[in-house]
């Protein structure tokens, strides 16, 4: 059995549902469906004001659905070779972008390509948003927490709808596009910040591996500040330590993938082992 059916199994209590990654993705995921449900239930009347009929929103909603469906298994192969982070942020983008869109390029021919945009942002974020809920759920508490992930959708699907009206009804679209395009950006921020705290948990279990946990509190203020710099440094100088430091990063990886490529072949074929003697339990797709 796994560590954490055994634990139950023992008696020492139920495995944790709630970890911060949990509730920042579940935060991501009510963001997108937001976006997402507050210009479904108004753009109908957006393709009216630039002139469009009935039939012409009918289409708009077609495209849309037509493109987010048919690039999804794009998305999932994508996703089972673990291209989870760049696939979020990309959806993420793509739906703040195309509600800006609709602000800036108020013509109706862009806006029908502007929503097929959106219906591929949407496709990212959906997609990514339920593989990374499904990574970082403990698996004896899947269906409980896959239930909680649920809830965003279905919250988003009760409030969604009454703002978009309200703000197209008291502030024009122009506003309501705006406050979708933030919406999304909030989205990103937070899962930015989920990504921040990855990085700095991995370099921090590594300064404790090479210099004890009297490293931790100078490795986090270096860190701080560090981020702190990011905020002012011009770009291409971001950009340029950034290749600088994967580059140093990469070399001493590479070193210990060929110095313990034979410990991994044969922990890999000891675990495969005791999973056809029944002594521990195979997750699929971890």
């Amino acid at each position: 059995m796994s560590e954490a059916t055994t634990a139950v199994a023992k008696g020492k209590g139920e495995p944790k549902l709630w970890t911060r990654d949990l509730v920042l993705i579940i935060l991501v995921d009510l963001c997108v469906f937001t976006n997402h449900i507050m210009s479904l239930s108004t753009f109908p009347f957006y393709i009216q004001s630039l002139g469009g009929t009935e039939a012409v929103a009918g289409i708009c909603a077609a495209a849309f659905s037509f493109v987010a469906v048919i690039i999804r298994p794009l998305v999932g192969w994508w996703l089972d070779n673990g291209v989870r982070r760049a696939a979020l942020v990309a959806g993420l983008v793509l739906m703040g972008l195309a509600p800006l869109g609709y602000v800036f390029v108020p013509v109706l021919s862009v806006a029908i390509a502007i929503r097929m945009m959106h219906g591929v942002g949407l496709s990212f974020s959906n997609s990514t948003t339920a593989t990374v809920a499904s990574d970082v759920i403990c698996r004896p508490r899947f269906a409980e927490g896959m239930g909680y992930f649920g809830m965003a959708t279905a919250l988003a699907s009760a409030i969604a709808p009454a703002l978009g009206l309200s703000l197209m009804e008291g502030f024009g679209f122009n506003v309501l596009y705006a406050v979708a395009a933030v919406i999304a950006g909030l989205g990103l921020v937070l899962f930015a910040f989920t990504t921040i705290l990855g990085w700095n948990y991995y370099g921090e279990r590594c300064i404790v591996y090479l210099a004890g946990v009297k490293a931790i509190l100078p490795y986090r203020i270096i860190f701080i500040v560090l981020v702190a710099m990011g905020a002012f440094l011009k770009l291409e100088a971001i950009w340029v330590l950034a290749d600088i430091v994967n580059g140093l990063m990469a070399i001493p990886n590479l070193i210990a993938l060929l110095a313990l490529s034979g410990v991994v072949v044969g922990e890999t074929k000891r675990y495969f082992k005791h999973v056809e003697m029944g002594d521990v339990d195979e997750v699929n797709g971890l």
